[in-house]
């Protein structure tokens, strides 16, 4: 009776620890689902307010001082075109020469500095920098709360808008497969070569980029291949030797090699096939 009773008070707690394990777990996705949805909700908000932007602006280059400098009538006396005209302008400006769509997104955070969008992927997120302080967006949202997915982000010592030789964002590898999870699809050529381009805008200037390599490093210091800390270059010797090093790690040969003067852009996340893994993307731009 004894063993019989023991038994049935092992079992009772075994019992009750899965229970409380498949609760802890279900609450647990439960949550994450519900933060992913609404960090995704919140980027696709941004997104659609730039759309919105560039389908309704004035087809003037530049907008001064609030008022539209262009001529509104049509010989033919067909308004539809000129409607239809003023709704392609994406390089329209405001006063201060900054695009308009990036404008309105700026307005909503100074933090802002450009807008990355890969096709393909779900890569088309905001680009935000902290110069005074280092990784202020890896755990924060773009409405500046504590988030988990972070935000897309430049390294404080690059400079967006001269720009530096080498500028280098950063964006975590979600399990939910946002941020800037979708780069390990660059992983295989096939992928690359139907895939080679994407844009990254400033504030001021819209730019697109070509793909030229794709490797994996360590992030520990002294172990990997330090990538992020290659700014700029004060000669081209020391810029061949950097190209030269990211070619040699690259998965895959694309027969494109930058010379010197060329801008290149880094994007980094994390890579779980290595301690401290990161997974590296390398472009060059090319207008």
């Amino acid at each position: 009776m004894k063993n019989k009773k023991t038994r049935k008070i092992f079992y009772g707690c075994a019992l009750g620890f899965f229970i409380a394990v498949f609760l802890g777990s279900a609450i647990y996705l439960g949550r994450y689902a519900w933060q992913s949805h609404n960090v995704k909700s919140s980027f696709n908000e941004l997104s659609a307010l730039k759309e919105q932007v560039l389908s309704t602006q004035p087809s003037a280059n530049t907008i001064n001082g609030g008022s539209v400098s262009t001529d509104s009538t049509d010989p033919s006396g067909d308004d539809s075109q000129l409607a239809t005209e003023a709704e392609v302008d994406p390089d329209a400006t405001d006063e201060n020469g900054m695009l308009l769509d990036m404008a309105a997104v700026y307005a909503l955070n100074s933090d802002v500095v450009g807008w990355i969008t890969i096709p393909g992927t779900n890569i088309d997120y905001p680009v935000m920098q902290t110069k005074n302080y280092t990784d202020y967006y890896l755990r924060r949202s773009f409405e500046k709360t504590y988030s988990t997915w972070g935000c897309i982000y430049a390294r404080e010592k690059c400079d967006v808008f001269a720009p530096s030789d080498n500028v280098v964002l950063y964006g975590h590898h979600m399990g939910d497969g946002t941020m800037f999870a979708q780069l390990d699809y660059y992983k295989t050529k096939s992928y690359w070569q139907e895939n080679q381009t994407f844009t990254f805008d400033t504030l001021y200037e819209r730019h697109t980029y070509r793909i030229f390599a794709v490797f994996k490093t360590s992030g520990t210091y002294g172990e990997g291949f330090p990538y992020y800390s290659y700014n700029d270059f004060s000669s081209q010797a020391s810029f061949d030797s950097f190209i030269a090093n990211v070619l040699a790690m690259a998965f895959y040969d694309t027969g494109i090699v930058p010379q010197y003067g060329d801008h290149l852009l880094t994007l980094s996340t994390c890579e779980y096939t290595l301690t401290n893994g990161r997974f590296v993307v390398m472009a060059v731009q090319i207008d």
